[in-house]
């Protein structure tokens, strides 16, 4: 061999994406889809069956949210609003929560804009609640797919990429672990509704894997950088793992090639910062105004450390809570293998990224003021790399698993009969863990339609009334402290507030969002200081019947009080007052009783509770000075 063959560095295959081919009948055929390639579709077919059958009552259940979907359902909805009516600049004001923000001068919008046309297009045949439903399940179904072709392009074989599909779903952390990983805690109803996180996720995978065919062949390097950038613009966390991930990614590789990498990843970054430079630029220029807030679990902007991690790790609970360490252990062992393959790229690369983002998850309670030097300023939510961290773990997990599989499968029958056995275990495993999981929350999900359907229509008068209220004076709706009665208030089995929420009206009770300096101060609303109740414009409260809100001086800048409940009867009552008439429904026909306390000895009319008492009883008492009780029942069509 000459001196200028050795010399030639050798290159990566040209494209990952198999070409096709012409068969005899003219038909295209793809020239991998082998038994390998069809062996990867059917395990991609497994993981959406499952997927899709065990996320299958998300479509009800959804219809009642109880976690951050309250934030995300009205805040498209704004944004949709805001687009109709010509607002293009994607920044208008949100006044819902802490007192108001611009909340897409610092939010990913795209999710948002996505989520709220989808509302607008199918508000003539279904609420806003039970349309979204249906657009989250679509996202939530569609993870194993979006898995199984970010692998595919990031070069990973077709077995491989069908165990990423299906592993993806199989991830089981603890405690807060779960509310912000990858596993099914941080999207269902019992978690946390990361409606924003799930759509960049299905965009993150297919941008990878088209980043790594644009540094092998230079091609669709455009392409690539809009997805990056939509990418971005859907969730900023995985927008800049994306951005960090590229570069990587062109640095480790066949060292042959590495320049040309390097100058390719360049052509891709580039343009992707100048398509988010218009979202980018005014965020930095007003960073200033975005809050750290006091209220927030410290964690979350400095993440665990090195040492809660590691322990958390090593005791089997960050992938496998709740259930035998398999995952844990095929994370394990599939790092170990890929340190006995280092000298090759694709090993070499997952284990490096899975590493570096390990080690970045750590966060500042690890390596403090350093992580400024990535860009990261202290607002920055490093826990949030939780999730970036466990999806290079699944993809090289997947790589050791489908190498380890092909070996066994050519020791000849033994060796199928030992991978099937250990596949099959480990999936038993894991999918009766994971369906558990899901039938309680698809229990709590039942118990809150029902509940919505014996209150619903309680619940509609009930906005209906604070709607009127505030027409005639504008302000804001207050349900209590979230930190104390107001947490506990739950109609439906969801809290009061997230109704308030969802219904579009300025409420003061619960920070969906704490970007906002005010956010500091709402929290720290004391409803009995009749000052603090005119500075914060509260116009109605809504409350169970059973807490006492303080009607003193503190009384005097509300229009009106509602009050919202369940008797022992289980059947809803709810009451009204106001400052100057009040209005008593009757929960069975709707007809206003009485217009305040006629006892001359009281002298203050026009203060009435109405309490539950036993059956349809119901006593109204004067509330001003002689809580006299009085019956009449009279006006109400003889009930």
């Amino acid at each position: 061999m000459s001196a200028a063959t050795k010399a030639k560095p050798r290159r990566e295959a040209p494209s990952v994406v198999p070409r096709p081919r012409r068969g005899r009948r003219g038909t295209a055929i793809s020239a991998a889809l082998g038994g390998a390639e069809v062996r990867g579709l059917l395990l991609l077919g497994l993981a959406l069956a499952v997927n899709a059958i065990l996320l299958w009552p998300e479509i009800r259940i959804e219809r009642v949210p109880v976690n951050d979907l309250s934030f995300h359902i009205p805040a498209s909805q704004r944004l949709a609003d805001s687009l109709v009516t010509g607002n293009w600049s994607l920044d208008p004001w949100v006044s819902l929560w802490a007192l108001g923000f611009p909340l897409w001068h610092f939010y990913q919008p795209l999710p948002h804009i996505v989520a709220g046309l989808w509302m607008a297009a199918t508000s003539h045949i279904a609420s806003a609640p039970a349309s979204f439903a249906v657009l989250y399940y679509l996202l939530l179904a569609l993870v194993p797919l979006s898995t199984y072709i970010g692998a595919r392009w990031l070069g990973l074989e077709p077995l491989a990429a069908g165990f990423a599909a299906i592993l993806i779903i199989a991830v089981s952390e603890v405690g807060d672990l779960s509310r912000y990983g990858l596993s099914y805690g941080a999207y269902v109803r019992r978690g946390s509704g990361l409606y924003t996180q799930l759509m960049s996720f299905d965009l993150l995978m297919p941008a990878l894997g088209l980043a790594n065919y644009s540094l092998i062949t230079g091609r669709r390097r455009i392409l690539t950088a809009c997805l990056v950038a939509a990418t971005a613009l859907s969730h900023v966390i995985f927008g800049y793992a994306a951005i960090v991930s590229i570069a990587i990614m062109a640095i480790v590789g066949p060292a042959g090639d590495r320049s040309r990498r390097v100058v390719r990843a360049a052509s891709i970054l580039i343009p992707t910062v100048a398509l988010l430079a218009w979202f980018v630029v005014p965020m930095l220029l007003s960073s200033g105004e975005i809050n750290r807030c006091r209220w927030d679990d410290v964690w979350k902007f400095d993440s665990w450390g090195a040492g809660n991690i590691l322990r958390t790790l090593y005791s089997g609970e960050f992938f496998d809570w709740g259930r035998l360490p398999v995952l844990t252990l095929a994370i394990a062992a599939a790092s170990l293998f890929a340190l006995y393959r280092w000298k090759r790229p694709m090993p070499r690369r997952l284990l490096v990224l899975t590493g570096l983002w390990l080690v970045i998850f750590f966060g500042r309670t690890t390596w403090g003021y350093l992580m400024l030097a990535l860009g990261l300023p202290p607002t920055f939510h490093i826990s949030r790399f939780e999730s970036v961290f466990e999806l290079f773990a699944v993809l090289l997990t997947a790589w050791a698993m489908a190498k380890i599989v092909a070996a066994a499968w050519r020791a000849g029958y033994w060796g199928k009969a030992a991978a099937s056995i250990a596949l099959g275990a480990m999936a038993i495993v894991i999918f009766a863990e994971r369906a558990s999981y899901l039938k309680l929350n698809d229990y709590w999900g039942d118990e809150s339609l029902a509940g919505i359907a014996h209150e619903g229509a309680d619940l509609d008068a009930a906005l209906a009334d604070i709607r009127a209220i505030l027409r005639e004076r504008p302000g804001r709706v207050w349900a209590g402290p979230s930190g104390m009665w107001g947490g506990k208030f739950h109609i439906a089995g969801s809290q009061g507030y997230s109704f308030l929420s969802i219904a579009g009206l300025d409420e003061i009770t619960f920070l969906y969002h704490s970007l906002s300096w005010n956010s500091d101060v709402t929290a720290e609303i004391d409803e009995r200081d009749p000052y603090q109740a005119r500075l914060f414009a509260m116009r109605a409260v809504l409350a169970p019947v059973t807490q006492a809100v303080r009607r003193t001086s503190s009384v005097a800048p509300f229009t009106a009080v509602w009050r919202f409940t369940r008797p022992p009867t289980r059947a809803t009552s709810a009451w009204l007052t106001s400052a100057r008439a009040t209005t008593v429904r009757c929960q069975a026909c709707s007809t206003a009783i009485g217009d305040g306390c006629r006892t001359p000895r009281c002298g203050q009319a026009r203060w009435w509770r109405w309490e539950a008492m036993s059956g349809e009883r119901r006593i109204g008492r004067c509330l001003k000075r002689c809580r006299r009780s009085i019956r009449d029942f009279r006006l109400c069509a003889g009930k």
